[in-house]
């Protein structure tokens, strides 16, 4: 299925232009509504493409700083086994990387480099080929620059004025990947197939079109060829939110259909978080098998929506792979193998979702800050995304912030060895 139609390119073009609009309006109402004064109004208007120039999603939750440690690893000490030179939580340092990713080049260094301490590889705007656009985004840094523990490869999940990443999302199509199983097509098109028929012909071991236009898969293939040489003690680790978690959970498979031995071997596994389901039943059991003894875990924030499609049901069969904290309450999860309330229509669940959304949206805006402090005080932009669960419920709960906070806070019992 082609989607590089006409009406997809106009709605892109117009949804960018509204994004645009409403981004700079809201920078300058979010960011710098404190330096009015009586006599005088000081503003700086962002530029885009630079450290300025945030998304609209980056200003839900414009927060950078990593904690040393977060109550989840008290729960969870096992993701203390990667050890950073910085002591930093690793899974809340995975779901800073995930939300970090919607941002530009400029800004994503800087939160690598200046606000993290840490080294920063390179930001990657790669082709794909059905929509006919640099439309795949993902980034790659290490703890170090010299003998790093660790390497980090987040890609971006779907931007919230990109038109054409909708597009891919709703893509339910499979294809067929032999003993893989089926896979999600519109995600396998957005990391780089050339063959939507047949996945040998989708999948060359080396790409030979135009220089200019490499898919992401080849990209971030050929960085961490590189990368396992400088670093021999480093561990490889994926992750994204949203599109860009189902992104980072397909990349091994690839990895594999190619027996790229060296690079799976150096990894770690994948930490992702607001996962949309990316293959089907056979496709999950083999990636399990891959992630043998590795971390395969995603994070669910209550009724997330997106976490919820494509559906799981006998038409589309699509399911999702490995364990998951599921965060049922106010920053209260759990380990388990399926949420609840696995498609989002189940009319069972609708008036608990919007008592959820009552609930989260004024314990954010009146208990929260006094309760957690002034980090944890919405911005203007995180309102109003919380406010569209009033007629969508389970939107804002696809909220980076919501995965954050719970991360930060969230009280999770289970014993270690039930999540490696």
């Amino acid at each position: 299925m082609d989607l590089n139609f006409p009406l997809a390119t106009s709605a892109s073009n117009c949804i960018y232009t509204i994004g645009y609009s409403s981004s700079q309006e809201t920078h300058l109402f979010n960011k710098h509504i404190e330096t009015v004064t009586l006599l005088s109004i000081s503003v700086v208007i962002p530029k885009e493409g630079t450290e300025t120039w945030w998304t609209f999603l980056g200003l839900i939750d414009p927060r950078l700083d990593l904690t040393k440690s977060s109550s989840l690893l008290t729960y969870l000490p096992q993701f203390g086994a990667i050890k950073t030179v910085f002591g930093v939580d690793l899974l809340e340092l995975m779901l800073m990387a995930s939300k970090v990713a919607y941002e530009n080049a400029a800004v994503v260094e800087y939160a690598v480099t200046k606000r993290w301490k840490m080294n920063f590889v390179g930001f990657y705007s790669c082709w794909n080929k059905f929509t006919k656009t640099y439309g795949t985004q993902a980034y790659i840094f290490t703890d170090t620059a010299k003998d790093a523990s660790m390497i980090v490869v987040s890609f971006r999940g779907t931007s919230f004025w990109a038109a054409k990443d909708y597009v891919t999302d709703v893509d339910f199509s499979f294809l067929s990947m032999g003993k893989m199983g089926n896979v999600h097509i519109g995600l396998l098109k957005a990391l780089g197939l050339q063959d939507e028929k047949d996945y040998v012909k989708g999948w060359p071991k080396d790409y030979t079109g135009d220089a200019d236009k490499i898919p992401v898969y080849y990209v971030v293939r050929e960085q961490l060829r590189t990368l396992i040489q400088t670093h021999p003690n480093a561990k490889i680790i994926f992750t994204g939110h949203s599109m860009g978690a189902a992104l980072s959970s397909i990349y091994p498979a690839l990895l594999s259909l190619h027996e790229e031995t060296d690079i799976l071997d150096k990894t770690a596994g994948i930490l992702n978080n607001g996962r949309l389901r990316p293959g089907d039943e056979a496709f999950g059991n083999y990636m399990v098998n891959l992630l043998k003894g590795k971390y395969c875990l995603r994070v669910t924030y209550r009724y997330d929506i997106i976490v919820r499609v494509p559906f799981d049901n006998p038409f589309f069969q699509f399911k999702h792979f490995g364990k998951c904290i599921y965060y049922y309450s106010w920053y209260h999860g759990e380990v388990v193998m399926q949420e609840p309330n696995r498609n989002y229509f189940d009319l069972r669940y609708f008036p608990n979702m919007y008592y959820t959304q009552f609930k989260d949206f004024f314990t954010s805006l009146l208990i929260l800050p006094i309760k957690e402090g002034k980090e944890y005080r919405e911005t203007v932009p995180s309102l109003i995304y919380r406010a569209i669960g009033f007629a969508i419920p389970g939107v804002p709960c696809h909220s980076p912030r919501d995965y954050l906070n719970a991360i930060k806070l969230g009280k999770v019992t289970i014993s270690d060895e039930e999540i490696v």
